[in-house]
């Protein structure tokens, strides 16, 4: 029985541990996603192919090539844009940053002067690989204690 709950257990982690980072993004940046349109994207195998990079690079040096897997927050934009956001489309003027929200038909328009900075989250596959193997490990061991305990 122990055994049984454990694997369903583990499963269940299995099957939510799509594991995600988060990354700082300088306002500078921004200027990188100007153009971006999620209709102009293609899916090869597992992944998202733009027409054209269109790449941020973190405070911390960690390139996000941005497109419909990755989610936007302006951190001290006013409404909707103070969220994170997967986005259909976005324009970035000087002093302007314009995106549609997925699902929506009204674009966002934020002031640049009153962002902070902005956050990207992106799926992680290194740690949902870890969080699997970690999983996989115990559901193993829990397995062969229990062949022990029966055994005797």
């Amino acid at each position: 029985m122990a055994l049984r709950a454990t694997t369903l257990l583990s499963i269940a982690l299995l099957h939510a541990s799509g594991c995600t980072s988060r990354y700082v993004i300088p306002n500078a940046e921004l200027i990188h996603l100007d153009g971006y349109d999620v209709h102009r994207e293609q899916r090869v195998e597992h992944s998202i192919v733009t027409d054209r990079a269109f790449r941020v690079i973190s405070t911390d040096g960690t390139p996000t090539d941005f497109n419909s897997g990755v989610l936007l927050r302006l951190d001290g934009a006013p409404g909707a844009a103070a969220s994170f956001h997967a986005y259909d489309s976005v324009l970035v003027g000087d002093e302007t940053f314009t995106g549609v929200p997925r699902g929506s038909s009204t674009p966002v328009v934020v002031d640049l002067g009153t962002v902070r900075h902005a956050e990207v989250e992106r799926e992680d596959s290194g740690k949902s690989l870890v969080v699997a193997l970690v999983v996989g490990l115990g559901v193993s061991l829990a397995f062969a204690a229990a062949t022990v305990a029966s055994r005797h």
